[in-house]
Order: structure tokens, then sequence, then C-alpha cells
């Protein structure tokens, strides 16, 4: 609809366009729709244009070579020859016209000019396994037959993906489900039914392990192979191409459908509750399809990313860490789960659990969750400097805080130098007054407000920022602490009128993979716990200008 009124305004004055863009894409929606005829129309108007001239000659040629045409084919795909693919075309339609020495000939070239093309060396005939010599990714074979299948030769398809990818690297994935797919496709569309009941026969007993659709072809055939029945395993794979496309609406009726059907496939299960998140928000019922992914698969990718949901839905952090704690031989096998595992730790005042596993723990920050450890790890230490400061051990509170201004190498991260280390040093001049001394207290105060040159930008208020109000507090300036306090109550008034937006640098984090956590609500509760530590920090300075009364 969006192409036809683009082509609408193209065309209103003039029947030829000088773009011919929207024509040639109108072209492919209508071929994948199957309605060729209008495809041929449009790819040919699109080819007025001199930029869209040779992509729209190789789509007539494929679609004339589909329709049993292999004379137009030959003339179309030599107006495209700058195209590897149209010169494989014309190969095809040589062959289709008993043209078989010159067939020969046009494809030895084509192997000349690049012995390393697996579509001209898949045409040859001459395309391995991996331990052949083939492509290592299996899935640049199904790539190279799905260019045959969308020309009609189908035959060609069905010879290049005859053999399973053996020996493929597992990094590459699981092509093997999808390959009966598409052969149950490629064979239907030439006449075979019982060759593509065969192939979804195979499909049935396979595991989805790291199968991962992809493409307009490959759901194509995943559509076909669903209204022929193909049950529970091409739903589930479906689901996963829908969901990856954001059709979540479709991709929830899939995957449910999927499930219902009894599938033990832990990734079925987990996308599923990706789906219902992503369409009705319900927590419990996404928890639910998590739990049972957890019954079928013990991951410590499903336990991080259960928890998240349980912390979007207000779980307290007691049933969260509970829950972790379940999966207790699984919580260091990701650098995101013993993290969170930690956060838990020290919500639940648990401090000495979550210490040891920060001081011994080595840690490789993912790329979005910079300073992450390295929070959590002042959080930590600055709760045992307080408890030292009220049990009368000031000496240890200091020596904790001034090891740790420099972070430790088993967090894997150094300190960023334009982030304040308020709390830290504020604690740290709490326990040198303690001691007595208040000329190293009022220096660690002093650097604890302390602005520094290395910040690129105006660094927006969070909720650290109160420890430089207090540090403003401890030496007397309420002025400056009352502008700070100032900003936190502004800048959660900013939170609370933001739309939903990413932030470029956040893209990395494995949450935002997962779900958006950018939501009015979230920003509501952030925008709460700056009021809060605004609110809080004003009675300390109230109670600190009448002491000095």
């Amino acid at each position: 609809a969006l192409l036809e009124t683009a082509i609408g305004g193209l065309t209103r004055r003039n029947l030829n366009p000088r773009d011919g863009e929207a024509l040639y894409l109108l072209g492919l929606v209508r071929e994948r729709q199957g309605a060729f005829a209008e495809a041929d129309e449009r790819f040919a108007r699109a080819a007025w244009n001199i930029a869209w001239a040779a992509p729209s000659h190789l789509a007539r040629a494929r679609l004339a070579l589909r329709a049993g045409r292999p004379r137009d084919a030959l003339l179309l795909a030599e107006q495209a020859s700058s195209i590897p693919e149209a010169r494989r075309l014309a190969v095809l339609a040589l062959r289709a016209l008993g043209r078989d020495e010159e067939a020969l000939s046009a494809l030895q070239t084509l192997r000349t000019l690049d012995p390393l093309d697996a579509a001209t060396s898949a045409l040859a005939g001459v395309l391995g396994l991996p331990t052949d010599g083939g492509p290592a990714d299996p899935r640049t074979t199904l790539d190279v037959a799905a260019e045959f299948a969308r020309a009609g030769a189908f035959a060609e398809a069905l010879a290049a993906t005859a053999a399973p990818g053996a020996g493929a690297d597992a990094a590459f994935g699981n092509a093997e489900p999808l390959r009966r797919v598409l052969r149950a496709a490629w064979a239907d569309a030439a006449g075979d039914p019982d060759a593509a009941a065969a192939e979804r026969a195979a499909l049935a007993p396979l595991g989805l392990d790291l199968a991962f659709p992809a493409g307009l072809d490959q759901y194509d055939a995943l559509t076909s192979a669903v209204t022929q029945g193909g049950g529970a395993p091409v739903l589930a794979l479906r689901g996963m191409w829908l969901l990856d496309a954001a059709r979540d609406d479709d991709a929830l009726t899939d995957l449910a459908a999927a499930t219902e059907g009894g599938i033990a496939d832990p990734v079925a299960w987990r996308n599923l509750a990706l789906a219902i998140m992503r369409t009705s928000r319900d927590t419990e019922r996404a928890d639910a399809a998590y739990a049972r992914a957890l019954e079928l698969s013990d991951d410590g990718r499903l336990v991080f990313e259960r928890d998240l949901l349980r912390r979007l839905a207000g779980t307290s952090a007691a049933e969260r860490l509970a829950l972790l704690e379940a999966h207790a031989p699984l919580l260091d096998s990701r650098d995101d789960l013993a993290l969170a595992h930690v956060s838990l730790l020290l919500d639940a005042d648990r401090v000495d659990d979550a210490w040891r596993i920060l001081t011994v723990r080595t840690f490789r920050p993912f790329e979005g969750g910079e300073g992450q450890v390295i929070a959590a790890y002042d959080r930590a230490a600055c709760a045992i400097a307080r408890r030292l400061i009220a049990g009368g051990d000031a000496a240890r509170a200091v020596e904790l805080l001034q090891v740790g201004l420099v972070a430790p190498a088993n967090l894997g991260e150094g300190r960023h130098p334009a982030v304040p280390q308020a709390e830290r040093l504020v604690l740290l001049g709490d326990a040198f007054a303690a001691l007595g001394d208040e000329t190293a207290a009022r220096r660690a105060w002093e650097d604890a407000r302390a602005s520094t040159p290395l910040a690129v930008a105006e660094r927006p208020v969070d909720e650290s920022d109160r420890f430089i109000a207090l540090a403003h507090v401890r030496l007397g300036d309420h002025a400056a602490a009352a502008e700070v306090w100032q900003r936190l109550d502004e800048r959660a008034d900013e939170l609370e009128r933001a739309k939903d937006d990413v932030d470029y640098f956040a893209t990395s984090l494995p949450e935002l993979l997962v779900f958006d956590t950018d939501t009015a609500a979230a920003r509501s509760v952030a925008a709460d716990a700056l009021r809060a530590a605004a609110a809080d920090g004003r009675s300390l300075a109230r109670e600190a200008e009448r002491m000095e009364a």
C-alpha cells in the first residue's frame, strides 16, 4: 500500500518517473506474493531509469525462466550481464534451450572469473561439504539453492542441498531443520509431493537447537510447511522469524500453538515469553513460559532473562534472590548473571557474600555495561566501611576505602576518569574525622565535591550526586548543597516528561535485547528515587545546620 501511494505521487504528471526504485520494490513485493505477471510489469517500468535497469532486467529474467520462457530469460539476463546472478540465469536458460555446450562454456567462464563463488560452484555441481573444501557455513548452501529456486530451477536447488552440512562448525548454528523445510517447499513446487512429505517427516525428529531462520525464502518455506501441517517445529521456527521481524502478534500465535502442541524446545518457550511481553506485558504468563524453558534447559541466559522479567514485574529482591539461588551452579557462568546476583545480595544486606564474589571472581564487562561491576564493588565497599565506622574501627575503614580508589584488576576495567567517587570519598572523610584527623577529612570531602576537566560533556545528575551535596554539607557550604538538591528535583521532572528512547551506548546491554525497559513506569521509579535522595539530603543538611548552630 505504501509503495502504491509513492508510485501514485511519482507518476501523477509523468508515467515514467525519474526514479524507478518504488516500482522495483513493488515488483519484489508482488513477486513474493506470487503475482508474477504484475511483478514483471513493475520491473519493466522500473527499467526506464538507468540506475534500476540492471536489477530490473535481472528480476524479469528470473521471472521469465520461472514461467518457462528461457529464450526471453536469456535476452533479459544478457542485459544485466554485469551481475553474476544474471550470468548464472543465462546458464540455466541455455540449458533449458538445449544449448548445453554454450551453457558449459559460460559456466566455465564464470568459474574462472570467480572460482570462490559458491552459487557458481553449486551450478557446476562441485559445491562440496565443509570437509571437502566447501563453504564452512552450511547456510551458504541454502542461500545459493534459494537463488535457483526463485528462478524456478527447483532441480538445481534440490541437488545443491541434497546432503546435510555435515562437519560444519557449531558456530554457524544448526541448518539441518531449515534445509528440510526448504527442500519440502521446493519439492512441492516441483510437483513431487512424495518427496516433500519425506522431507517433512525427516524434520519431525530433528532438534531445533541453534536453528535460526532468516530471510524471506525461509519464511516462505516455513509458511508452506505450516499450511501442509508441519506441526510444532515449523510453528516454533516461524514464530522465531516473526519475533525477529517485530511481527509480535503473529509470533505469539505461532509460538503459543507450538508450545500448546507440546514442543520440548526451550528456545520456543523462551520466545513465547518474549512475545507475551511484547504484546501484553503479562509478566506472570511470561514467567510461566520461562519456568518451562528452564525445566527443559538449565541455562544461565534463561536464569538471567527470567530475573530481568521478575524485576520488571516488581518482584521483591528477596524473592528474586531465591529464584536465582535455585540455580546456584549457574550463577558464575555469565558476567551479567553474576552481577545480578551480587546486586540482589546487596539489596538483601548480605554484604559479605557479595564482597566475597566481587573480590575473587574475574569479571569481563560487556559493551554497554561498563562501570556496573565497579558500581557494585563501590556499593559493597561503602556498606562495609559504614559498618566499620559505626563499630569503632575507622582505621580499617580508611584502609578499605583508600585501597579501592583504584579498581582492582579482577573487576576487568579501570575507573572512568569523569565518573565521580563521591560516596567513597565522603565516607573516607568521615572515617578520618572519626580518627580525629580533620585535615585529611576536609581533603577527602574537597575531593568528593571537586569537578573534573576530563568529562567530555556535562553529566546528567543521578542518585550519586547526593554524596557530592553531602560533601558540601560536611564542609559547611549549604548553598552549594541546596543547588544539588534542586538539580535532583529538576532531573526527576525531566525524566517524567521524557519520551521513550534508547540511548546509543546502551544498545548492547543484554536486557535491552530482551525487554524494553525504558518505559514511563521505569522513568517514574527513577524520578521518585531522585526526589527521595533530594528530600533525604535536605533533611541531613538541616540537621547539620542545627548542630553547627
